[in-house]
């Protein structure tokens, strides 16, 4: 395993350094690689109050269960949003947090009920304020422009997200095979912009303006940027620390 962190004081935090942390696969709802839970923690202040988002999944209890059980002695506070938060609610909620864990699932509904409901423009208003964000799989990527996902149920296809940060973003790239020639061919073809990819069992920390950590709790779990070539090529390369993403949407 390597994770590569660096604690900065709250006051700064809070003020300016937002910290998206996007998880490939795996953790504590999916009942494997603790180590991406505790990289986490790394990314917010002692002791943190922590909240967990379960949307995604519809609120699936054993989820919801396992976030009490798993981070029990974590932290300060533990508290679940429920899917039934009006936007005020949401936006106090979120006052009260330092760690927002979103659960994965299907990324379409979550990112309706986000914008139907009036909770997108809170959480992107946290997130830049310096609440540290984190999820997996649907509760990691739907920040970007677009995302890969057969959410929809008609196969692995671009779906736009919330647009905090730019481009796209895949997860499940080492687990599920065909996630990798379908996120290639629609950079290729220009149906989703330059993407980051991450593995099952590895997680990226996106910065106000760059990558500022990475964790691999798997062996070869890694994370990725695919950008197009020439008009029948594209480009994989390894994301590394301190690496300038593609940035924020205003």
């Amino acid at each position: 395993m390597y994770c590569v962190s660096g604690r900065c004081d709250y006051k700064v935090k809070r003020m300016a350094q937002m910290k998206l942390i996007s998880i490939g696969g795996g953790g504590f709802t999916h009942s494997n690689h603790p180590d991406l839970d505790t990289f986490c923690l790394r990314h917010t202040v002692p002791n943190p109050r922590i909240g967990f988002v379960g949307v995604a999944s519809g609120d699936n209890q054993t989820k919801i269960n396992r976030f009490y059980r798993h981070f029990e002695h974590c932290g300060a506070t533990l508290d679940h949003l429920p899917l039934t938060a009006c936007d005020i609610l949401v936006a106090q909620w979120l006052e009260s947090v330092d760690l927002v864990y979103f659960g994965g699932g299907n990324t379409a509904r979550m990112i309706e009920h986000f914008e139907t409901n009036g909770w997108s423009v809170p959480l992107i208003q946290a997130a830049r304020r310096g609440v540290t964000m984190a999820g997996v799989s649907a509760g990691g990527v739907f920040w970007f422009e677009w995302c890969l996902s057969n959410a929809k149920g008609n196969g692995l296809q671009p779906l736009r997200g919330l647009g905090l940060l730019r481009g796209g973003i895949c997860p499940h790239y080492s687990s599920e095979p065909l996630r990798q020639s379908s996120l290639r061919a629609a950079v290729r073809e220009n149906t989703m912009p330059t993407s980051y990819a991450i593995d099952d069992g590895a997680a990226m920390v996106f910065g106000t303006e760059t990558v500022i950590d990475l964790c691999s709790a798997a062996p070869e779990a890694g994370c990725y940027q695919i950008s197009s070539g020439q008009e029948t090529t594209h480009q994989t390369r390894a994301v590394s620390l301190g690496d300038r993403h593609l940035g924020l949407l205003d």
